[in-house]
């Protein structure tokens, strides 16, 4: 996970490290549901400094439904747009991060998102234990693939397709090879 999550520069920014739906607020202008007018992230202790494709990958194959990442490429480009045009009300140059940069770092760092979704998965579809709630970081260097292996045990179909659509959306960006 270091490995993937260890970034170069120049498009390296300082990330919420814990990209997904449950730590973003969203307020809506009136009782009906309709677009939310503002958002606000929470839950910032797992932020670092990398590459915005660790949380943009991590919270498209997450928080996404399969439906909706099938359109990969447009919500890629809204989200190019609209850091553009975030960018420019900052009087900066958008340029410095073209389209193609986010397609290029999203090929290349995109398996962390996927990692990380594939632990998060039965912790976040309400599974009897969460990914990684016995084991610690200071133990060894296997945690993860033992809180992988662990979260696997008893899945249920609803979070085994979503496994499945994980890893095939992966193979089919390119992400695992």
């Amino acid at each position: 996970m270091t490995t993937l999550s260890t970034s170069e520069e120049p498009y390296s920014v300082i990330l919420h490290g814990d990209a997904y739906i449950n730590n973003i607020l969203f307020h809506y202008p009136s009782n009906v549901i309709s677009t939310p007018d503002k958002v606000c992230l929470v839950d910032f202790q797992m932020s670092r400094y990398g590459s915005p494709a660790l949380d943009l990958s991590f919270i498209l194959q997450l928080s996404l439904t399969a439906d909706t990442r099938r359109n990969y490429r447009q919500l890629l480009r809204v989200y190019h747009d609209s850091l553009c045009e975030f960018v420019l009300d900052l009087d900066s140059n958008p340029e410095v991060f073209s389209f193609s940069a986010l397609e290029e770092e999203m090929k290349k760092y995109s398996a962390f998102g996927m990692a990380m979704a594939l632990v998060a998965v039965p912790g976040t579809l309400n599974e009897d234990s969460g990914p990684m709630d016995s084991f610690s970081a200071d133990t060894d260097g296997n945690y993860i693939v033992r809180a992988i292996s662990s979260s696997f045990e008893n899945m249920s179909d609803k979070c085994e397709k979503k496994i499945i659509e994980l890893l095939s959306e992966a193979l089919t960006h390119g992400y695992l090879k």
